[in-house]
């Protein structure tokens, strides 16, 4: 992933995550955790260690 593209979805997330606290949308919601996910990867295949998600059950899922 590009510097670029990493800017554009983080820009993405923000954006859906103050529409949901805008809202309170259980779909816009599901898009926030989606997105968080993206974001959660795009990190660890930077970095190449594991960042855990805030919406992460422990269990793998």
């Amino acid at each position: 992933m590009t510097d670029r593209a990493f800017v554009d979805l983080v820009a993405r997330m923000r954006e859906r995550q103050r529409r949901y606290f805008r809202d309170r949308s259980a779909t816009t919601l599901d898009e926030c955790k989606a997105l968080e996910r993206e974001v959660d990867r795009a990190v660890l295949e930077r970095s190449g260690k594991a960042t855990p998600s805030m919406f992460d059950d422990g269990d793998g899922s």
